[in-house]
């Protein structure tokens, strides 16, 4: 005997909100629902670089570094790499150098160690040959959260997709139509494969570019090479440029400022220095940004410690705080404070990466806000 079918409650006896909430879950289990969370912000302690940032990077962000030749940027995306690694103990950083020029002793300065085996190291580099071959590393590594918490590409400009490769080799040259077009193409392929890729978890991608003469007939102006689609993914854009370094200077002054902040304010600038003997110093920059605040109390060329006693000049002042790390953890805290009651507006909740010892040394982690130390997944 057949069974017969049970009688379900017509549609038309349940009340409208009913109606929606069944037709809203049907429709729901068609879809992958947004997983909406509040990220934090990592706080690198490079003052000039959170400042500009408006309190720091957004995890789970996509950045953007171009400038001059000269101006820095690999410098800078090393200490974004260390202040990654501190706040992620337990994860690398992945480097794609594509430039095939990354100094490693200029990189220790820094405090960072390379690895080309995965064993040791805080980062992994891989030197890929062609542009298809970085991309695909860039989104595999992107997709990897439990192994990376940062991907650098560096950079955009020194890629050859294969298509380039092969015709360069018969025709000799890169301006062919067969050619024309393809770093672009790649490159927004990148971007459609990279944002669902790295949209659900904390880790964080950093472009590094050139830039190029825009020739037109409305007076030029500066471009940057890969097309548009990756200038509309990226969150943050961080232009660098240098100025002129006379041969008695121990530092290049550069100018940094964000062109686009999609977790702040936009158009922010200020101003960090790359020294010759210790590249960018976070001590160096931050007492500077501290002086200009008014954190730290100076009379004529005498500065006050927090313990009463006074150091005369600026050099003597840094000496002192590369020897005593925590009085200049205790600057960065009231650096910081100032900052986030004065200068932030991002709302996000911070996670610090106080860097308050030299390069060559291991730098601990500081958290402020949360009372806790390690991983801060």
């Amino acid at each position: 005997m057949a069974k017969r079918k049970k009688k379900t409650q017509p549609e038309e006896s349940l009340d409208p909100e009913t109606i929606k909430k069944l037709q809203l879950e049907t429709f729901l289990k068609r879809f992958k629902t947004a997983n909406i969370t509040n990220k934090k912000r990592l706080v690198t302690g490079l003052f000039p670089l959170d400042r500009v940032l408006d309190g720091g990077i957004v995890l789970g962000s996509i950045l953007e570094v171009f400038g001059t030749e000269g101006a820095g940027k690999t410098t800078l995306a090393l200490v974004i790499a260390k202040a990654f690694r501190k706040i992620f103990p337990g994860k690398r950083v992945l480097y794609v150098d594509a430039e095939h020029a990354l100094d490693l002793n200029w990189a220790a300065k820094h405090g960072i160690s390379f690895s080309t085996d995965g064993q040791d190291g805080d980062i992994v580099m891989i030197q890929p040959m062609s542009a298809n071959e970085a991309m695909d590393a860039v989104v595999d590594g992107a997709a990897h959260h439990d192994l990376f918490s940062l991907v650098i590409f560096d950079s955009i400009p020194a890629l050859m997709a294969e298509e380039e490769l092969n015709t360069a080799k018969t025709e000799h040259t890169t301006t062919s139509s067969v050619v024309r077009g393809v770093l672009p193409k790649l490159v927004t392929t990148m971007v459609r494969r990279l944002v669902p890729a790295i949209g659900d978890s904390e880790m964080t991608v950093l472009w590094i570019n050139q830039i190029r003469a825009k020739m037109d007939m409305y007076g030029g102006g500066i471009t940057t090479p890969g097309g548009y689609a990756r200038q509309h993914a990226a969150h943050y854009r961080i232009q660098l440029s240098a100025k002129s370094m006379k041969p008695s200077d121990n530092a290049r002054e550069i100018t940094i400022k964000t062109v686009k902040n999609k977790h702040g304010r936009p158009y922010l600038e200020d101003t960090m220095y790359i020294f010759v003997n210790e590249g960018l110093s976070i001590i160096n920059n931050n007492i500077l940004a501290a002086e200009a605040l008014g954190i730290i109390e100076k009379a004529g060329s005498y500065y006050k410690l927090s313990d009463g006693s006074s150091i005369h000049g600026r050099q003597a002042l840094i000496e002192y705080y590369y020897e005593h790390p925590k009085e200049f953890t205790k600057l960065q805290h009231e650096l910081y404070k100032f900052a986030e009651e004065n200068v932030f507006v991002n709302p996000a909740k911070p996670v610090y990466a106080f860097q308050a010892e030299r390069g060559d040394n291991h730098e601990r982690l500081e958290k402020i806000g949360s009372g806790t130390e390690g991983n801060s997944n």
